[in-house]
């Protein structure tokens, strides 16, 4: 850019001409230039801030904490379910009932069989007359005796309630617990057996005895 120099005013001095112009075109560029360079530092600086404003932003991965696993139980059982005791109860007492009602009944079959086959044996025994004599006396002992006298070789039991109905087809009445009462307390004329009682020596002596009176 060429300056024009003038002579001023005072001795020794010029006025140049242009150099203000150059001088304020050259701050303005370089403002200018400055400015730019301020840009993009400011620009520089913007997508840097950018830049770490995403990876700061970026959630961080996040990993699973290793939490063992809870150890697996085993399944509780379930309470147990009490039985219903009072209906398992009735079928039980139902048949005990039919158990009870069933015993009476073949207990009646087996005194019938028992008296008849007693009957039978008394009918045909040689000393029938003598017996049937000697039962009419007031002597309990010798007629809870003289039913298993006669019975003594059959297969048979004679009980208390035999003996009774034994001698009620002999027109003689003899309740059943005093049969078994002479035979308790008079110890020695008969004995128990899985058969049932059973004359003993000592009985059939005490008919035999009461028999030539």
């Amino acid at each position: 850019m060429a300056f024009k120099a003038s002579p001023a005013a005072k001795k020794g001095l010029f006025n140049i001409h242009g150099i203000e112009d150059f001088v304020e075109k050259f701050i303005e560029r370089k403002l200018k230039e400055a400015r730019v360079e301020e840009r993009i530092s400011e620009l520089r600086k913007a997508l840097r801030l950018d830049k770490k404003t995403e990876t700061k932003s970026a959630p961080p991965k996040v990993t699973a904490p290793n939490v063992p696993a809870p150890k697996a139980s085993a399944p509780k059982a379930p309470p147990p379910v009490p039985a219903p005791a009072a209906k398992a109860a009735k079928p039980a007492k139902k048949a005990a009932k039919v158990k009870a009602a069933k015993a009476p009944a073949a207990k009646a079959d087996g005194q019938a069989d028992a008296l008849e086959q007693l009957l039978q044996a008394f009918e045909t025994h040689p000393k029938k007359a003598s017996l049937a004599k000697a039962g009419k006396q007031k002597d309990q002992l010798l007629r809870s005796l003289i039913p298993l006298y006669v019975g003594q070789k059959l297969d048979v039991e004679v009980s208390s309630g035999v003996t009774s109905k034994f001698w009620s087809k002999q027109g003689i009445t003899y309740a059943a617990p005093n049969a078994a009462k002479a035979l308790r307390e008079h110890s020695g004329f008969a004995k128990r057996t899985p058969k049932g009682v059973q004359i003993t020596p000592a009985g059939v002596k005490y008919v035999d005895d009461a028999l030539k009176a």
